[in-house]
């Protein structure tokens, strides 16, 4: 039984989306478990090689490297 007979057939996508603020030695691990649970993660920290370090390790995940606050 459908509920609302206009979304019959109609496909919706999820898009989960997380953001992230340091990427220490927790925020990196945080970051890396979320992209593996299929979320897409926004992170930012002040060092840019943190930031390059963490697409670098997993450059076909869903890292965006951006300030999260503009994005979410």
């Amino acid at each position: 039984m459908v509920d609302n007979p206009q979304s019959e057939g109609v496909t919706r996508f999820v898009v989960k989306r997380v953001g992230v603020v340091g990427l220490g030695h927790m925020g990196h691990a945080f970051a890396v478990n979320l992209v593996e649970d299929g979320y897409q993660v926004l992170a930012y920290d002040r060092d840019p090689k943190r930031a390059a370090a963490l697409t670098g390790a997993r450059p076909a995940a869903g890292f965006a490297i951006s300030a999260p606050a503009m994005s979410c």
